[in-house]
């Protein structure tokens, strides 16, 4: 692996907070203690935004609700993948329930073991992998692969879930479906409770991109 691609794989790991846990040992940027201390420190001075910015904001943040609503009710109507259409390396979007507005990345990765991985850190960080930056995702998804369970096939989905470490209470399941437009979509379910800090939520995915290294 080349010295930009450690540099990278460094990175992603260093981004890392005390929150909930997303697959490979990644930890959601917008999730937790940290984006919710972003979000009060833009609260503590609203008088600075200006009013047509405020009213722009405003519009986002309901687009961004109406985004998740429209992709929760895809889901609900999805029909089950199969495995081939699965592998491979698959970029796309996601968006949380509580912050809708502030999407993030999401990799989907795998057939017969799948592995997700989730960073807010903008919303086209995996759709815009590079050769070095693949061979660092490469080996978190090679290194976190026994930490998830094989995909159960049903009729609507295929269901699986990362086996969370023995000091995390909680879980963290997904499901992966076809709309009916033929676009993968995915949710994620999860529970923390770390430290005594317990924190959850819902979130769904659409995937845009094949970024097979």
């Amino acid at each position: 692996m080349t010295e930009k691609a450690v540099l990278v794989f460094a990175c992603i790991a260093g981004l890392s907070t005390a929150g909930r846990l997303h697959a490979a040992g990644l930890e959601s940027l917008a999730a937790g203690a940290g984006r919710d201390f972003a979000r009060s420190l833009a609260a503590d001075k609203p008088l600075s935004i200006a009013p047509a910015a405020l009213a722009q904001r405003r519009q986002a943040v309901m687009a961004a609700a109406d985004e998740f609503k429209r992709l929760a009710a895809a889901f609900a109507k999805g029909t089950a993948p199969k495995k081939e259409e699965l592998a491979g390396w698959r970029a796309g979007r996601i968006f949380d329930q509580s912050f809708p507005d502030d999407p993030g990345s999401v990799l989907l990765a795998g057939a017969d073991k799948l592995v997700a991985l989730v960073l807010y850190a903008g919303p086209t960080f995996y759709e815009n992998l590079d050769a070095d930056l693949a061979a660092g995702v490469a080996i978190f998804i090679k290194d976190d692969e026994k930490n998830w369970t094989a995909p159960q096939f049903g009729p609507a989905g295929a269901a699986f879930e990362r086996i969370l470490p023995e000091y995390e209470k909680g879980f963290s399941r997904y499901e992966a479906r076809k709309a009916a437009d033929n676009t993968l979509l995915l949710k994620h379910v999860w529970r923390s409770e770390l430290g005594g800090s317990v924190s959850g939520g819902t979130e769904y995915a659409f995937f845009t991109k094949n970024v097979t290294p």
